[in-house]
């Protein structure tokens, strides 16, 4: 862990620019390096501010490996490693492979959180919700996708980076990923509940407009059918449909 009295070199300033740089990680992505390139070109401020002209291509050189990880929580990976770096330049004893171990470390841990909150829950979550809004006779609903998307987005690369490099390797324990694991839990049922609004209007069913048992019904089935997808590892969308399905008709046949 690094001494807090080390005097520290890269600004803030520094971290908006590897904020901003961060959202071109993955334009020179390829099968030998991944996100290596896209990872030094947002690295290159800390690079600048640490190394200067003269040996910023030296320093840089030492980030172009293989590194692959979720491109949003890549912003952590970021974080941590201008920390290190930082850490290093100000004469904090670190063995010279503890940049390199760390990405290592930290490429699948943050893609085994990244990827199941962000392709599996949230985007599907705010198409979802988008269509939605679409459906209803509203132009937002495009709109409201890229918001719904691109908010939590834009919150966690600008977290991911100051975080990393205020906590350093400790960002990535498991206060966050309980954290995350509780996040991504509740916002799966929000979704399972969103598209059982969005399967009753396209089915033309007036659930919710008073058909209250139907609406218990439907309410309860898909909270049955969320619980045993987690406990019975059953992909929720499955039963998710299935459940939605068969409270639809019992609701229609009801009126």
């Amino acid at each position: 862990m690094s001494d807090p009295a080390v005097v520290r070199q890269v600004r803030t300033g520094d971290l908006w620019r590897v904020v901003a740089r961060s959202l071109l990680l993955q334009a020179l992505f390829n099968r030998e390096r991944m996100q290596g390139q896209g990872l030094a070109y947002a690295l290159r401020p800390v690079a600048r501010r640490l190394a200067g002209r003269e040996g910023e291509a030296g320093w840089l050189a030492r980030h172009l490996g293989c590194f692959n990880t979720h491109p949003v929580f890549a912003a952590y990976a970021l974080g941590v490693v201008a920390r290190l770096e930082d850490d290093r330049a100000g004469g904090v004893d670190l063995p010279e492979d503890a940049v390199a171990r760390a990405k290592s470390a930290l490429g699948p841990a943050l893609a085994a959180v990244g990827d199941p909150l962000f392709w599996s829950t949230l985007r599907p979550l705010a198409a979802v919700i988008g269509v939605l809004w679409a459906v209803q006779g509203s132009a937002y609903g495009p709109l409201v996708f890229w918001f719904l998307y691109n908010v939590p987005h834009a919150m966690v690369r600008t977290r991911g980076v100051f975080a990393g490099y205020g906590m350093g390797l400790a960002v990535a324990g498991e206060r966050m990923r309980i954290g995350l694991d509780r996040l991504r839990g509740a916002l799966r049922l929000i979704g399972v509940l969103v598209a059982a609004a969005l399967v009753d209007t396209l089915a033309g069913s007036q659930v919710a407009g008073g058909r209250w048992g139907g609406a218990l019904w439907v309410l309860g089935g898909l909270a049955v059918g969320l619980a045993w997808s987690e406990r019975r590892r059953v992909p929720a969308g499955a039963l998710g449909i299935a459940v939605i399905g068969v409270a639809l008709a019992w609701a229609t046949l009801a009126r």
